[in-house]
């Protein structure tokens, strides 16, 4: 007897009499193997019985007595990695197991054919340390997790650790009750895709960001830098096609190297550093400028300007 008081031996096939409450792993079982003429639905139900016992110097008395044809079993885990029981409903068939001769027994699922499991939540647990001392089943700061949430409408793809020297920690979770998928370490670097608001953005934990909202493409950043092997192309137009709105650059100097080549007018006006054209250098290495129309500097025009000549000249007008 001693050599198997411990064992878990196969007691029962059992049915769910009730669904097992989120948070606990404790459920109400109909052994039906035991009790395999049972009529009519299970359900987890107390059944009072009334019993007169007499003692020895003849006095009677009543005593009622609660039974149930139902046993409370915990559940049997046969996958060490399973932090979370089956989300097994009322009806489910089960296995019960007992632990040798004693009252306590055990449970685990055996088949879905019957279509009892509907929403579910289930979390899978890695441990993340060496240390002999600790106990990952018990500290969620040495566990790597996934989970999936049909009940929540959410899934942790990852959730990873820094309990064996790793400098970061990262978690890449769904919530699509909400609407979005976001990808962040523990110094919040982040990829969010908004569903909900169409939106998708990346951002660092300094502060630089890029978002797409809708069809508006936001940026923000200390310095931006466009390199290119071929051509770089900018168009401004609307939904049909058509030309729209400018190009609008707010910034103390512009500074172009290279050729500058411009189809349109150029318009001026004053700012906080005032305006005007200025080309410094030597005018043979600049080269020479050149317009088709005339030019005017106050008012005054530059084909059509006429001055006097100064005494010794020709006096005629030019």
């Amino acid at each position: 007897m001693s050599t198997t008081l411990n064992n878990l031996t196969p007691y029962s096939l059992g049915i769910a009499a009730v669904n097992l409450e989120l948070g606990t792993d404790i459920l109400t079982v109909y052994p039906q193997s035991i009790l395999p003429m049972r009529d009519g639905e299970v359900i987890d139900a107390m059944e009072e019985t009334s019993q007169t016992i007499t003692d020895s110097f003849g006095r009677t008395s009543s005593v009622k007595i609660s039974t149930s044809n139902a046993i409370k079993a915990k559940w049997y885990c046969q996958d060490p990695n399973l932090m979370t029981p089956p989300n097994v409903r009322r009806g489910a068939k089960v296995m019960l197991w007992r632990q040798a001769n004693t009252d306590y027994f055990y449970w685990s699922t055996t088949t879905n054919t019957d279509n009892y499991q509907k929403l579910e939540e289930r979390v899978y647990g890695y441990s993340n340390t060496k240390d002999e001392s600790v106990d990952h089943t018990k500290d969620p700061n040495a566990t790597w997790t996934q989970g999936v949430s049909t009940l929540r409408k959410e899934v942790n793809l990852i959730h990873t650790t820094k309990s064996d020297g790793e400098q970061w920690a990262y978690d890449i979770n769904v919530n699509a009750k909400e609407g979005f998928i976001i990808l962040k370490d523990d110094i919040d670097n982040m990829i969010r895709i908004d569903s909900k608001n169409h939106i998708i953005r990346l951002q660092t934990t300094d502060g630089a960001f890029i978002e797409i909202n809708k069809r508006n493409i936001n940026i923000g950043c200390d310095n931006m830098s466009t390199v290119a092997d071929s051509t770089i192309s900018e168009k401004s137009t609307n939904k049909t096609g058509n030309y729209s709105a400018g190009w609008n650059t707010e910034t103390p100097v512009h500074s172009q190297l290279g050729n500058y080549n411009i189809t349109g007018g150029i318009t001026g006006s004053p700012g906080s550093g005032g305006s005007g054209f200025t080309i410094t250098g030597d005018i043979n290495q600049i080269g020479s400028i050149t317009s088709t129309e005339d030019h005017k500097a106050g008012g005054i025009s530059l084909m059509h300007h006429h001055h006097t000549c100064s005494a010794g000249e020709s006096g005629e007008p030019h």
